[in-house]
């Protein structure tokens, strides 16, 4: 049957609106934002129905949060909420500032439209500005030594300055790609382990593989046997336990399950203390399990055991063993450490790591596996438990500490650019004079001047100072030797003082300017209404 006369089926499931109309949703996420970005921003506790209310200082968290009734502003507020959602997808920073960079720039550019400004014409002026800023921010980078790290961390850490250096500390110990790893302590203190070496989730195959060794057992010098299937049978450990005793050297299998005869024979040797050997567990699955196979094959020189590589343990020879210098193993992890693998297979899994990395659409879970296995190939990890009096407080510093992890993550592969927020006023400041004469122009150095001072103005607003005053003083040292304003101490200091990561100041300008363009040159807003 045909539509009923008068109205379309399509009128009446959707609504068709200007453009404009979503300005006030964008305006209701700025403002939500304002109240938490930089040192002195205030937590917000948000509701999560049953389970207790989490406390959090990020601006997508907050967004998240949020829906508006009337359809046309509630699109506005889920465009910013996108927006923020592509920086905590790839930094888990700047969500912040990029929503309200880009709020100005749209608000400025509307006003420009209004007055005349062909729309098409100044997205394409906001997009060039946009780059040269881009650039100009670039040239302003350079490589995070530990005092810009530890800037870098007190920035993301909120009123956990204490828990930042730390872990600054720890980060620049380890190289570029160094993981860190953030967990809830079961007491309430804090503990801090800088790690090395390649860690293989799973642990002792049997706990009486550890007896008289306080739940743990270390093997110095050991050969390192990858069979991945199932062990039972005295058969198939016998002869590799011979090898290992003639070598005099301890053993190590790296298996899914012991059990039976072989198990047996592994536990009274041990208890005997005739032959160091243990059995550890492969507990991972699918892409993660070949993927961790392929690292400690490259780490220690093994070969793979199985119907894989047409191997049994049988017929094992010494060139098919893998070697380290030692290997913890414990109930829940061992721990490789000075492998012995060829460094150019290793540089082959190093590679492979950062192409899983970069791969378009990798979930947040696959992103930081991959981040871990490129460190443990690489850096190593630093592993960070926190410990809080209760789960509230527990919540709120994991996020704050991960959100630190993050920003230390994005310093050390992109570097920093000094003075925080104000960076983007001096980029600013120091870009104008590139501009083109004429009305175009002037209106693009309007919109940016204001657009990228729009975080500096928060901060300020938040630590009680005046933030006009603010973002001129610092618009002003630009030509000169550049200043910062720090709001934790509520004074101006010398731009190196204070640092975010370079990527992150880039990607918040590009992001918003991209965004702006989208928006400028759209000309309606098709919504769905309810049924």
């Amino acid at each position: 049957m045909g539509a009923p006369s008068g109205r379309s089926s399509f009128d009446r499931l959707r609504r068709v609106y200007p453009v404009e109309s979503m300005q006030p949703g964008i305006d209701v996420a700025c403002r939500l934002i304002a109240s938490v970005i930089g040192p002195c921003g205030r937590a917000v506790l948000v509701g999560r129905g049953p389970s207790f209310p989490l406390r959090s200082r990020s601006g997508y968290a907050v967004l998240q949060q949020v829906e508006l009734a009337h359809k046309p502003q509630n699109a506005g507020l889920s465009f910013m909420r996108e927006l923020a959602w592509s920086m905590q997808q790839d930094f888990r920073d700047g969500s912040s500032a990029v929503v309200l960079i880009a709020a100005e720039l749209l608000r400025g550019a509307g006003a420009a439209v209004a007055a005349g400004i062909p729309a098409i014409e100044l997205a394409e002026a906001l997009q060039a500005h946009g780059e040269l800023i881009v650039r100009q921010l670039r040239a302003e980078g350079r490589a995070a030594d530990i005092g810009a790290l530890t800037a870098v961390a007190e920035q993301a850490a909120g009123d956990d300055a204490q828990t930042a250096r730390r872990l600054a500390e720890a980060a620049a110990k380890l190289g570029p790609d160094a993981f860190i790893e953030i967990e809830t302590a079961e007491s309430r203190q804090d503990s801090l382990v800088v790690e090395t070496g390649y860690r293989i989730e799973g642990g002792l195959a049997s706990s009486r593989l550890a007896a008289g060794f306080a739940g743990a057992a270390r093997l110095d010098d050991p050969l390192i046997v990858v069979h991945p299937a199932p062990i039972e049978s005295f058969n198939a450990v016998e002869p590799v336990m011979r090898m290992a005793a003639a070598a005099g050297r301890s053993l190590l299998f790296l298996t899914e399950g012991i059990s039976g005869e072989a198990l047996a024979t592994l536990v009274i040797n041990r208890q005997a203390n005739r032959l160091a050997a243990v059995a550890a567990r492969l507990t991972a699955a699918g892409e993660t399990r070949r993927a961790l196979l392929d690292d400690i094959a490259a780490v220690t020189g093994a070969t793979i055991i199985g119907d894989a590589s047409g191997t049994r343990l049988a017929e094992l020879r010494p060139a098919m063993v893998g070697r380290a210098g030692h290997v913890m193993v414990t109930a829940q992890s061992a721990l490789v450490v000075g492998g012995q693998g060829a460094p150019e297979t290793v540089a082959a899994r190093v590679a492979a790591a950062r192409l899983d990395l970069q791969r378009p659409g990798t979930l947040d879970l696959d992103r930081e596996r991959a981040s871990r296995r490129l460190a443990y190939l690489t850096s190593g990890v630093v592993r960070a438990q926190l410990g809080a009096a209760s789960r509230l407080e527990a919540a709120a510093r994991l996020e704050q500490a991960r959100s630190v992890a993050a920003a230390l993550s994005a310093a050390r592969r992109g570097g920093v650019v000094a003075g925080g927020a104000s960076a983007w006023v001096a980029a600013e400041a120091r870009a104008r004079a590139s501009l083109a004469p004429g009305t175009v122009g002037a209106a693009v150095g309007q919109v940016f001047a204001r657009a990228l001072s729009a975080p500096l103005r928060c901060i300020a607003a938040s630590s009680g100072d005046d933030a006009d005053w603010v973002t001129e003083r610092v618009r002003q040292s630009a030509a000169g030797e550049s200043v910062c304003f720090d709001a934790a101490k509520r004074t101006f200091r010398e731009s190196r003082a204070l640092g975010d990561p370079l990527d992150v100041m880039t990607a918040a300008v590009s992001r918003a300017v991209s965004a702006t363009a989208t928006l400028l040159t759209a000309n309606r807003l098709i919504v769905r209404v309810a049924t």
